[in-house]
């Protein structure tokens, strides 16, 4: 009797954890991390988890585990990079449209890292090409990155079916193809994937809530706090000679039209200049130089 009540205890024990093999993003390194079952709210598909110098390897790095603990995604991070704050935008949840989309089937078919290429995308003023033959999902896809970015920038997506691709693939030959979630094509480079570290800090916001529509919101805002924050950039450059375009003038500037009071990290300001070189390429006489204090970014 006493054998089979320290039996029940062993196997009620074991179901309050879960042991989930993690393999470090940078080195590959394995190791497996226990996670209590109730980790998950009612409400959340899929959470954002630190881990903070893995055991095997000393890597910091965020993974992304669903329900099932499977990891959906992971990358390396850096925590020391600091997005600048603004007021979220003045909008009620109710009055942003996502009813023709489902934010937990976003979250369950795109992992956080092909949402960061495709962002990074249309902050670059680029098309990209998602081939795919899940027309239901499509739909989904396509009302869901119009509505994050509405009021703010292009976007330039599209959707064929494997057939069609293959169909017109001479014809797309500049464009960066997209299936699932792997990257296919990236001609010329044109989105450096180990240089999304403010991409993936955005797409972070989403997953972060409770709420899936709170998520929404405040990862809208990020998109449109980098377009306007460009937006002020790109006046600012046409405004003055190329010496005064450096990262303590433009964080002045920022703070002055937006009422802030902040230093901004030069890391973002250079994403942002990045964002103006590129979205804007056709209102620029030539790409324009950011000036740090320690070195010359293009």
């Amino acid at each position: 009797m006493c054998f089979v009540i320290r039996y029940i205890i062993i196997i009620i024990k074991l179901k309050m954890s879960v042991s989930v093999n993690i393999y470090c993003p940078v080195c590959r390194n394995r190791c497996s991390i226990d996670f209590k079952t109730d980790l998950f709210d009612s409400n959340k598909t899929i959470i954002p988890i630190k881990v903070a110098k893995f055991k095997n390897c000393g890597h910091d790095f965020i993974i992304y585990l669903d329900r099932n603990f499977t990891v959906r995604d992971s990358y390396t991070t850096d925590y020391t990079i600091k997005i600048p704050y603004l007021e979220p935008l003045k909008e009620d949840i109710k009055k942003v449209d996502h009813s023709n989309f489902d934010i937990d089937i976003i979250k369950i078919n795109l992992t956080p890292s092909m949402i960061a290429i495709i962002i990074k995308t249309i902050f670059l003023g680029e098309k990209a090409l998602i081939v795919s033959n899940e027309s239901f999902l499509n739909i989904h896809y396509i009302n869901f990155f119009k509505e994050l970015t509405k009021d703010s920038f292009r976007m330039d997506l599209l959707f064929l079916s494997t057939k069609v691709y293959k169909e017109q693939e001479k014809s797309h030959k500049k464009t960066l193809i997209i299936s699932g979630n792997s990257l296919l094509k990236n001609p010329g480079n044109i989105i450096n994937v180990k240089k999304l570290k403010i991409e993936q800090a955005i797409v972070q916001t989403l997953y972060n809530e409770n709420n899936p529509e709170t998520g929404f919101i405040l990862f809208k805002n990020e998109i449109h706090k980098a377009f306007l924050m460009a937006e002020i950039i790109l006046k600012y450059v046409l405004d003055h000679k190329p010496s005064d375009i450096n990262t303590v003038n433009l964080s002045e500037e920022l703070n002055k039209q937006l009422n802030l009071n902040m230093a901004i990290d030069s890391r973002y300001m250079i994403f942002l200049m990045d964002i103006v070189n590129n979205y804007y390429r056709d209102k620029l006489p030539h790409k324009i130089k950011l000036i740090t204090k320690f070195a010359e970014f293009i």
